[in-house]
């Protein structure tokens, strides 16, 4: 048998059981539930960072996960603060030879002196809601973030070959022009999400757009 569904009733009766308060899959999250979503617990010990997680395991139990980034060096400057490279071991030299291996991150630091709780919450509404997978392939994708009495901090996708002015500075020469039309192209349909989103950048230079050999990201 076909059932065939009124689709005015059904979307009335979608927004009926939500208005008594039973779930939906449609139920969309708030910008700001995402930015909380994305809050890292931490503590310091220098020169680490330490993140613990509860991750659900193969056996359905929360088990803790720690982790510990460790600084290594500043890398630039973007909107409001300063950007480190952090590193994680994932796995130590073996005894059979094998290479330690390693994860990487950008944290870029925001002092709140002299910014209001307006401005550094709209930075990280921001730098969270473009960090969705519909927008991945155009703005820098962020890992969460973390904050003490005085500071911000974001961790956030690193990119080995730097911003594009490096890049540009590495090559010495202008870029081909059909790198230079992809580039342009990337830079307009991030304005315009950007944009469409509500939010607009006052400081668009190419210190804050990182270079990859598949293009360029948005730094917020």
């Amino acid at each position: 048998m076909c059932l065939f569904l009124d689709f005015p009733e059904l979307v009335r009766g979608i927004i009926t059981l939500n208005s008594r308060g039973f779930p939906s899959s449609l139920k969309i999250e708030t910008l700001t539930e995402l930015v909380e979503k994305k809050r890292l617990f931490h503590r310091f010990q220098h020169p680490y960072t330490i993140h613990v997680s509860l991750d659900l395991s193969h056996d359905g139990e929360h088990r803790p996960t720690v982790q510990q980034w460790r600084r290594e060096k500043g890398i630039g400057v973007g909107g409001f603060g300063r950007v480190f490279l952090e590193v994680l071991e994932i796995r130590q030299t073996s005894e059979a030879g094998q290479p330690a291996t390693y994860k990487f991150r950008a944290v870029k630091e925001i002092s709140k002196s002299g910014l209001t709780d307006q401005t550094y919450k709209r930075e990280l509404k921001a730098i969270v809601n473009f960090s969705q997978e519909k927008f991945n392939h155009l703005f820098v994708e962020s890992y969460g973030w973390f904050h003490t009495d005085d500071t911000v901090f974001i961790a956030m996708e690193y990119f080995k070959n730097g911003d594009l002015g490096k890049h540009l500075g590495r090559l010495g020469k202008p870029l081909p022009v059909l790198e230079t039309q992809q580039i342009a192209v990337q830079i307009l349909e991030g304005l315009y999400f950007m944009h469409s989103e509500g939010f607009t950048d006052r400081n668009l230079t190419v210190r804050n757009v990182w270079y990859e050999m598949t293009g360029v990201k948005f730094s917020n």
